[in-house]
């Protein structure tokens, strides 16, 4: 049976979590955009250890040379501020699934002992919404500053020939004696 629903309304209760999700992923989508990334959300990529289908809230891929740069970002958010849990999730995803740049977002923050955590996986932290235009032109910044390193690391990485490498195995080095 088909029936016509002439209008809906919003849950009043559940207004601030989808205004927090939706302005926050649009912000960051609108910077990746802007920095040259394809972005999906939601994005999903296959674990390469299990196999399972993983969701991430966004995943923007840029290519620049013969490197894909993915970056695979999910957020949470709760009353006060967001736990472990989540962030655990994140990393075990991350952990399955090639990302160059991780980002996640704490509505409204994230306690310090995930920021432990997170710091030690070198996931880059956004707490709060996205609105305010310092925030995301640091959190820009952070980004490029990452894309530059991931660059320098394969700059140095192509020009890097093994003819150029000292033999330092050990009969390298019996060679080198005789």
């Amino acid at each position: 049976t088909i029936r016509e629903i002439p209008k809906f309304s919003m849950n009043l209760q559940r207004k601030k979590e989808i205004r927090q999700n939706v302005a926050s992923l649009e912000d960051i989508k609108a910077l990746l955009n802007g920095l040259g990334f394809k972005t999906e959300i939601p994005g999903f990529a296959m674990g390469q250890k299990s196999g399972m289908q993983h969701h991430f809230s966004l995943i923007a891929k840029k290519q620049i040379g013969n490197h894909e740069i993915v970056i695979a970002l999910d957020h949470a958010t709760s009353e006060s501020e967001v736990q472990v849990s989540p962030l655990i999730l994140y990393i075990y995803k991350t952990s399955e699934v090639t990302v160059d740049i991780p980002i996640f977002i704490a509505i409204p923050n994230l306690n310090e002992t995930a920021k432990k955590i997170a710091h030690g996986h070198n996931i880059l932290i956004i707490e709060g919404l996205t609105e305010e235009l310092d925030e995301l032109a640091d959190i820009k910044k952070e980004i490029e500053n990452r894309i530059n390193e991931i660059n320098t690391r394969i700059s140095i990485a192509a020009t890097e020939q093994p003819e150029n490498k000292p033999d330092t195995s050990f009969f390298g080095k019996i060679k080198g004696i005789t």
